[in-house]
């Protein structure tokens, strides 16, 4: 989704420069108004006038920067919790399981029960091919919303942040909610993932204690055991979103963990 982060600048930059000026300016008019109608309180009312808008005119100016330079940041993490937990990593780790079980059936040869086995293997290949595909596909468009998602955060805290100067239209904490979440999406989803990563090991190594005369029908046990695992990784990042917005909210992340897990249990069984 690398086009997709690039569009967020030009739309970010106009935002800026043509909506974001006339939304400043609104913000203030009915913030003097308001703090000229309050005659009870007027002079405190101007201090804290005068305050918001040196703060809030100070964030504006250094938005655009200031935003690049989380985002960097930001990036190197996620690069960092990748190589401990990620899509690809996982689905590396399969495919060099499932290449060695492709060597060990050339070397070993064909046997009856291999021949026996065999419409089960094309059966197991099919299920770990649809799964993976599910996964890859379920992986491909949480990266998509997770794009978007920055995107518009990035343009709207252009639209939140001048609008704040009013006392009434206060948006800053949903759009900090949003930020929050979406900033710590990847970082859960890493997190997760390298938790579940040995998982696939050592369920290769059970399995390879229990091996049976026929290559082929342990490849497709194999197989459909990556498929489950799979169903399962599907789940991680989904609920991963979920999981953010909680904690970023401060609530409980229980119903994040459970609904995808059982789907994912559901879809298995």
């Amino acid at each position: 989704p690398q086009p997709i982060y690039e569009a967020s600048r030009d739309v970010g930059q106009f935002v800026f420069t043509f909506i974001t000026p006339v939304l400043l300016t609104i913000a203030v008019a009915i913030r003097v108004m308001t703090t000229q109608l309050d005659v009870t309180e007027s002079g405190g009312k101007w201090g804290h006038a005068i305050r918001d808008f040196l703060v809030w005119g100070t964030v504006l100016s250094v938005y655009l920067g200031l935003a690049s330079l989380i985002a960097d940041f930001m990036n190197s993490v996620y690069a960092m919790i990748a190589r401990v937990g990620s899509l690809e990593l996982v689905t590396d780790q399969v495919e060099r399981l499932l290449e060695a079980f492709g060597q060990r059936a050339q070397a070993q040869g064909g046997t009856l029960l291999d021949f026996v086995s065999s419409p089960g293997l094309l059966v197991s290949a099919l299920i770990y091919g649809v799964s993976l595909t599910l996964v890859v596909f379920i992986g491909a468009v949480l990266k998509i919303a997770h794009a978007i998602g920055y995107s518009f955060a990035f343009a709207y805290g252009l639209v939140a942040i001048p609008l704040s100067l009013t006392s009434h239209l206060k948006l800053l904490r949903g759009w900090a909610l949003l930020v929050g979440g979406l900033l710590l999406w990847p970082v859960v989803e890493g997190i997760m993932l390298g938790l579940f990563a040995p998982v696939f090991q050592n369920a290769a190594t059970a399995l390879l204690a229990g091996l049976t005369p026929s290559v082929l029908l342990d490849q497709a046990g194999m197989q459909l055991l990556f498929s489950v695992l799979n169903l399962i990784i599907a789940a991680i990042m989904v609920g991963s979103a979920f999981v953010a917005a909680a904690l970023v909210a401060n609530h409980t992340v229980i119903a994040g963990l459970v609904v995808p897990f059982l789907t994912a249990g559901v879809t298995a069984a």
